[in-house]
């Protein structure tokens, strides 16, 4: 039946998809994250028109953190959306792989081939040099590639990349083919061709400097600002292919992507930490959409790790106890990215407040 479902996705056939999940889920012989893997080559032709970024793909790697949070039967429900939305878009149409490669050791010849906007050629000589170097050069070099257009693309040729990258060095399972090809597409489509020199700068070695433009991405609210966040993520979530003068540089391009952006931290200094409830309780408040009635429940969880943990599984199972048959990718992207600083600056309550109410403003504004 995974031949099946697979089918239904690419056929974009929302009920035959519905209806194979469910017999999945009952016959019992599929776990949902299994589920998850079974469908990733044909994720890598999902679509997300008008725009050009590959946000779905992106999505799904990014659940594989969201799902870290969720019990089996839970992550069922997670699996269960982002079904629904693979199907429900329109697919990049399947590519065969040639059958001989020239293999190449020269990024130069990738670029080149992008310059001339021909998807299929710019695919084999991504497969070339992925053959060449392996999928850590080639994702360093692709990243790097990337970087000089955060700008233009609001951070998606780093952040889109970044973690379908991470998705493919990680299933050593899959072929790689349809994930060059989405990656192919994407570069061409954006005009992606020219590797920036490195920007000197020491952003990720001076801490100080480091926590000045955190709190400046994390301030604001709506679709711009949520991207200032992402693009972090994704950098950090990266940063092991990079060197540190790389890793800097990504630090500075996404500083020049914030542009005249000014910190706009809101005050929680006089906010009444208060134990996370019961979820049938936290869900009720958090149905109301009213970022302000969370807050207080964000702040008592930021004390320990099970606490946290425990936050990030409430918000997960709320948001997708509220889909509403259309979710905007960027509802669980940025979600990925919320639980991220969470996590990673839970020391800092105003950062760690702030990107939640960044995102819940976001997600309560969609649905």
């Amino acid at each position: 039946m995974i031949r099946e479902l697979n089918a239904a996705i690419e056929q974009s056939d929302i009920t035959a998809t519905r209806e194979i999940y469910a017999s999945l889920l009952r016959s019992g012989k599929e776990e949902p994250w299994g589920i998850h893997d079974a469908v990733y080559a044909v994720v890598q032709q999902v679509l997300n028109p008008p725009f050009i970024n590959p946000h779905l793909s992106k999505m799904y790697s990014i659940n594989r953190e969201l799902a870290a949070y969720l019990t089996p039967a839970e992550s069922a429900l997670l699996v269960g959306v982002e079904l629904e939305e693979y199907t429900r878009r329109e697919k990049l149409p399947a590519l065969e792989k040639p059958v001989d490669v020239v293999s190449t050791t020269y990024f130069d010849d990738v670029v080149r081939i992008i310059s001339s906007r021909d998807s299929a050629a710019t695919a084999a000589t991504m497969a070339a040099f992925l053959m060449a170097t392996g999928p850590r050069e080639f994702s360093r070099k692709l990243l790097l590639l990337g970087s000089g257009y955060l700008d233009q693309s609001l951070g998606h040729s780093i952040s889109c990349s970044a973690f379908i990258l991470q998705e493919m060095m990680r299933r050593k399972d899959q072929n790689p083919w349809p994930t060059l090809v989405l990656l192919a597409d994407y570069f061409c489509k954006g005009g992606f061709d020219t590797t920036p020199e490195l920007l000197g700068t020491k952003t990720g070695d001076d801490r100080g400097e480091y926590f000045t433009k955190l709190r400046k991405a994390v301030s604001g609210t709506g679709f711009v600002p949520l991207h200032h966040t992402i693009t972090l993520y994704a950098i950090e979530r990266s940063r092991h292919l990079l060197e540190q003068q790389e890793y800097n540089h990504m630090l500075a391009m996404w500083t020049a992507m914030m542009g005249e952006k000014e910190e706009n931290i809101h005050p929680v200094d006089e906010v009444v930490a208060i134990d996370i409830p019961d979820f049938e309780h936290f869900f009720t408040i958090f149905s109301r959409h009213d970022t302000q009635q969370l807050i207080p429940m964000i702040a008592g969880s930021l004390s320990s790790e099970e606490k946290r943990g425990l936050l990030a599984r409430y918000v997960i199972l709320s948001v997708l106890e509220n889909y509403n048959g259309h979710y905007d990718p960027h509802i669980l992207t940025g979600l990925g990215s919320a639980v991220w600083v969470m996590q990673k600056f839970h020391e800092s309550s105003e950062v760690v407040m702030n990107a939640w109410l960044q995102y819940l403003d976001y997600f309560f504004s969609e649905i």
